[in-house]
């Protein structure tokens, strides 16, 4: 699993993008994604 750090989701819809590098010739597949979050007012 590889964990993105120092992403901020903004109020409202957000987007998730997954590219592929091009140049690769490796071959994934996604089975899920788990997003965990902070509201600020629980700080």
């Amino acid at each position: 699993m590889d964990a993105l750090t120092g992403a901020a989701l903004q109020s409202g819809e957000n987007t998730i993008k997954i590219v592929r590098d091009p140049g690769s010739d490796d071959a994934f597949a996604i089975g899920t994604i788990v997003l965990q979050w902070q509201d600020s007012t629980d700080k």
